[in-house]
């Protein structure tokens, strides 16, 4: 089965938004900030929302996989933290705290839908060999059968963030583009 996919443009671009109306396949990506409240941590009101619209497209057939940042400022309140932190230590610290709670407050905000969540995780090494890569697209499909895939960066043991204009900066990482083009030419594939 052939399935139709579209990847939503980031802000400032001119997306076709009518496409998303009959898309089969919906990758959104929502940064920290999307879900991040005035006083800082998870605005249960912007996350509510999100998987509000998201569960509606779920539930009329959609394929939805959400990839999601946001662990380090859920992860910051339980630590006492007032603030981003600047060091990579506590930055990672927080994420591994927020992870969690993000998945939870993901799982009760679609579950009031009847939507299961996954959590996926998913590194660049996990798309360069061949059999991760495999396995990965595998898994992926499942959980599109069964249930909406949230891929939140693993920020506990990535690298420091490199800066936007650099061709590996967290918004134009295979990661990211993986869910949705599963049928293109992996690294480890010889070209055509």
């Amino acid at each position: 089965m052939t399935s139709r996919s579209l990847t939503a443009e980031p802000a400032g671009h001119a997306a076709d938004r009518s496409a998303l109306a009959g898309a089969r396949r919906i990758v959104v990506k929502v940064g920290s900030s999307s879900l991040t409240s005035i006083k800082g941590g998870i605005s249960e009101e912007s996350l509510t929302a999100l998987a509000d619209a998201l569960a509606a497209k779920r539930n009329a057939g959609a394929e939805i996989i959400l990839v999601s940042s946001g662990a380090i400022a859920a992860g910051l309140a339980p630590l006492g933290l007032a603030k981003r932190p600047r060091d990579l230590a506590t930055q990672q610290a927080a994420a591994s705290v927020g992870q969690g709670l993000l998945m939870a407050r993901y799982t009760q905000a679609f579950g009031a839908h009847g939507v299961t969540v996954s959590q996926v995780l998913l590194t660049a090494e996990d798309l360069m060999r061949r059999s991760q890569h495999t396995n990965a697209l595998r898994a992926m499909d499942r959980l599109l059968n069964l249930c909406c895939p949230t891929s939140t960066p693993s920020t506990t043991v990535r690298p420091p963030r490199v800066p936007s204009a650099s061709p590996w900066s967290p918004a134009r990482t295979t990661l990211r583009a993986f869910p949705s083009a599963r049928r293109a030419r992996p690294a480890w594939a010889p070209a055509a």
